[in-house]
């Protein structure tokens, strides 16, 4: 019973000056920090920082929406009516884009609905986990795995491979995938999966593989997936 009347109360809060001005601050202070993390764990160029203004807005927005509708259902059919007629012609085509949308809108909801205790520990809470996860992701960035594809003319033995002393040089671990024979000048296409010692060295294993002489054509990819 007790429950019962205390949401009924929180319905009946009619909302002053001091809250709204407490409601946008909260907002405001949370949109910030969402932000700063948004520039600080994305690496991708182009309009970042266009983006993360966009999302101090959109968390300040939604409280104000959330303040508009209240406990009034006819507002909120209201706001959704009004709504439809916007067309949105911006396509959000990176899913950590999407994730800190709804960061903002989530975070936006509580700061309209006077949730400010979650509307600042969610903030945190978000943010420290992101970081985490970013510093994480660079740590092993450096253990990424790479595919090397090269064109190797073969000599008179078998066991003449002068490109062995470069990987034993730049690789921590590398393994055979694949090997095609090209039928001219009894040229082998190979394929390695390979583990540099130091990630920053890709550019000289490669120009070390590209200086030996029976050795042409030399590819280097990696998964994107992990930037």
């Amino acid at each position: 019973m007790d429950i019962a009347q205390d949401f009924q109360n929180v319905l009946n809060v009619q909302l002053n000056g001091l809250q709204i001005i407490k409601n946008l601050s909260v907002a405001l202070i949370c949109g910030l920090f969402i932000s700063l993390c948004y520039r600080w764990t994305n690496k991708r160029l182009g309009q970042t920082r266009v983006f993360a203004h966009s999302l101090i807005f959109l968390g300040i927005i939604t409280a104000i929406v959330i303040m508009v509708i209240e406990n009034n259902l006819a507002r909120a059919f209201g706001l959704v009516g009004a709504m439809s007629i916007i067309r949105f012609r911006t396509a959000v085509k990176d899913i950590y884009d999407i994730l800190f949308i709804f960061f903002a809108l989530g975070i936006g909801m509580a700061a309209g609905a006077r949730m400010h205790l979650i509307a600042f520990m969610g903030t945190a809470f978000v943010i420290i986990v992101m970081l985490l996860l970013t510093r994480g992701r660079e740590l092993l960035s450096s253990q990424r795995e790479y595919l090397l594809t090269f064109s190797f003319r073969r000599g008179e033995a078998d066991a003449d491979v002068p490109y062995s002393a470069v990987f034993n040089e730049y690789c921590r671990t590398h393994h055979l995938v694949n090997i095609k024979s090209l039928g001219e000048d009894e040229f082998l296409e190979m394929s390695f999966y390979i583990f540099l010692k130091n990630s920053d060295q890709a550019a000289q294993f490669l120009l070390a593989l590209e200086a030996i002489d029976r050795v042409e054509n030399v590819n280097f990819f990696y998964d994107e997936g992990y930037d």
